[in-house]
């Protein structure tokens, strides 16, 4: 193989499938990014962890074609710290040589034949599969992702749920202490229901940040889910084998109290207030008289206080919420003011936007 290429191309695909690189296989060649010279102008990079496998096509001056694996962390490194901006590659047996500018590196390798057959998107599953916006499934996984649950021992929640029923296309995390769902209307006609994994996510999540495409085609397999992000970028993953919990039923339906506020005045009450406890992460918020009172009371004798205004003639109620879980959801909401529906002390919160889709649950904490 022997190959030029722009050191500005090489990175931006490097970096596509840098999140698919192993870091702890006991499989030495996934810690390699399989790179191969295509035709006379296209260069493939691939890299696998086995759970989630990244291709990328990049433009490159193909002198000849063949393929290489070469370590993926090294590779990076010298095409960051290059000072030229055309890098060549040449591969020598299960080795190569790349040369940037004066600079020169021989890189041991091992063969190509080691490295994973990746099964690719083929013909019929590209015309059986769903497309949808790019935009809307980046949007929906950066509302949702924040809430996924980390308790391995519940592993069908350690991922978030991608469904599509009756033409309404959903995303869903929980992690049973809260939960967020996202949903809007859909013209596709087909019964959907997977489960992506955590990693799956972050590194979708981040090639659709940067990818220009209008559209991502989607293909269900029996066991795994495959993302064509333009025409370039395929992300393969494995799906989390079991069921998802009913998470519909978690969210009360008619709450006898609702509440319409600022949602950054009440973001920033709550970090002002939080800020005097690291321990618990305990915020008390108190409803009474057309005010919301945000209190805070540390463990190691701190307090802190603040106000909002509402409107609202009802009891007094009080109820603890976790200031992290509260945070992170008023982080990822769009609109400028969101409805608090509530119960009792004991009750779930509801988070609702005005205008933008999205309903958000939180537990309380015992005050």
């Amino acid at each position: 193989m022997k190959i030029v290429v722009e050191k500005n191309d090489l990175l931006a695909g490097l970096m596509t499938v840098q999140p698919a690189l192993s870091t702890k296989s006991t499989l030495p060649v996934l810690n390699n990014v399989l790179v191969k010279a295509i035709g006379t102008g296209t260069l493939e990079l691939v890299a696998t962890d086995l759970e989630v496998s990244l291709n990328v096509c990049i433009k490159a001056k193909v002198e000849e074609e063949g393929e290489v694996t070469i370590p993926g962390s090294k590779l990076i490194d010298i095409v960051k710290c290059s000072a030229d901006n055309t890098i060549s590659i040449n591969s020598n047996g299960d080795g190569c040589v790349i040369k940037c500018g004066k600079a020169k590196y021989s890189l041991a390798g091992i063969s190509s034949k080691e490295f994973p057959v990746i099964e690719t998107a083929t013909d019929d599953e590209v015309k059986n599969s769903l497309v949808l916006s790019s935009g809307v499934i980046g949007n929906m996984l950066h509302k949702t992702r924040f809430s996924v649950s980390t308790d391995e021992s519940r592993y069908q929640i350690c991922g978030i749920l991608m469904e599509i029923v009756d033409k309404e296309f959903s995303m869903v995390s929980t992690d049973g202490r809260r939960m967020s769902w996202v949903s809007i209307k859909s013209d596709i006609d087909k019964q959907v229901k997977v489960i992506l994994p955590v990693k799956c996510v972050g590194a979708l999540e981040r090639i659709l940040s940067t990818n220009s495409s209008e559209s991502t085609t989607v293909i269900i397999r029996d066991n795994a889910i495959v993302f064509l992000c333009g025409t370039t970028i395929q992300l393969i993953s494995r799906v989390i084998d079991g069921a998802y919990p009913n998470y519909k039923q978690v969210v009360p339906e008619k709450p006898t109290i609702n509440v319409e506020i600022d949602k950054n005045t009440l973001l920033e009450a709550t970090k002002r207030v939080s800020l005097v406890d690291n321990v618990n992460n305990m915020v008390k918020y108190t409803l009474s008289n057309n005010k919301l009172n945000i209190s805070c009371t540390s463990p190691e004798g701190g307090t802190a206080n603040d106000e909002v205004d509402i409107v609202y003639a009802g009891e007094e109620l009080s109820l603890g919420l976790n200031a992290r879980f509260m945070k992170d959801v008023l982080s990822v909401i769009n609109d400028d003011k969101i409805v608090l529906g509530l119960g009792n002390e004991m009750s779930p919160i509801k988070i609702t936007p005005v205008k933008d889709n999205g309903v958000y649950v939180i537990m309380p904490m015992k005050i």
